[in-house]
């Protein structure tokens, strides 16, 4: 046996973290993988998340989207992981805990590609126990200003387009949207109320299979959720351009479901702030 030490949200005593061209993580205490039960494949990773509670994480809503939209969602076609850093469901990991996806929550004006994508954030209610090895995120609700470099986790690709088996991190720049206007990408309509874009460095990208995964800057120590992964671009190869939904836009929708469930000092960026996350 050994003495659990848990720490605060977005905090870890491991190296830094280091998707299709991103590095091995290290130690992502606070992501979450998504599975769905499929018939043909069986336990399917599908997206990611970012744990906030040891009941709720924050994920994509359109990880969910298939489902018809104002129709209840089943979540038990739905499972989820912590503390995995390998993608195949079977494979065995020490300090890893599972969890059914007991609830999804979606906003009344999530539509999906129909309105581009907006609102793209969804509530997944998880039963995980904190360790050392799987803590919360802080959440950061400031929306006056992106930062400047932010890191996404997730299984990303390999060279063959098959979903990677370990877990990457990359590095991507922030960028105005006129950026994203004058290279010519597909994306520009989807760049609406509540998204941001960023640029991955050395060549990384998101890819199918990392929506939902969590967008988080660093302060110290200290890792701080402002975004999640929603929309990637179809021109990838050439500009590495993804689109982040801002969690400082959906501050009502998130704390009307899960507030009391959240750890003080977890936010950063409210009227009376209660912890010292970045900026």
């Amino acid at each position: 046996m050994f003495n659990v030490h848990v720490l605060g949200c977005g905090t870890f005593r491991a190296p830094g973290p280091q998707i299709a061209g991103g590095e091995k993580a290290t130690h992502v205490p606070w992501h979450i993988a998504i599975y769905e039960n499929r018939q043909n494949t069986g336990i399917t990773p599908i997206c990611g998340a970012s744990l906030v509670s040891p009941r709720w994480a924050i994920t994509a809503a359109h990880c969910f989207s298939y489902v018809q939209i104002r129709s209840p969602i089943n979540p038990d076609r739905f499972q989820a992981a912590a503390a995995k850093y390998r993608s195949d469901w079977n494979f065995q990991e020490s300090f890893a805990q599972r969890s059914k996806i007991l609830d999804i929550k979606i906003p009344q004006n999530y539509y999906g590609d129909w309105n581009k994508y907006q609102s793209d954030i969804a509530l997944i209610n998880v039963n995980f126990e904190l360790s050392e090895f799987v803590q919360p995120v802080c959440i950061r609700w400031d929306k006056s200003s992106a930062p400047s470099d932010v890191w996404v986790s997730g299984w990303s690709k390999n060279e063959l387009d098959e979903s990677g088996k370990e877990l990457q991190i990359m590095e991507a720049e922030v960028v105005n949207n006129t950026v994203v206007e004058d290279e010519g990408t597909k994306l520009l309509p989807y760049l609406g109320h509540g998204k941001f874009p960023a640029r991955g460095k050395r060549g990384a990208t998101t890819v199918e299979g990392d929506s939902g995964g969590g967008v988080v800057v660093r302060d110290g120590t200290t890792w701080t959720l402002v975004g999640v992964v929603s929309v990637g671009n179809p021109d990838t190869i050439v500009t590495n351009f993804s689109i982040f939904t801002s969690l400082g836009f959906e501050r009502s929708f998130v704390t009307s479901i899960i507030k009391a469930d959240l750890p003080c000092g977890c936010f950063t960026g409210l009227e009376k702030s209660l912890s010292g996350g970045p900026r």
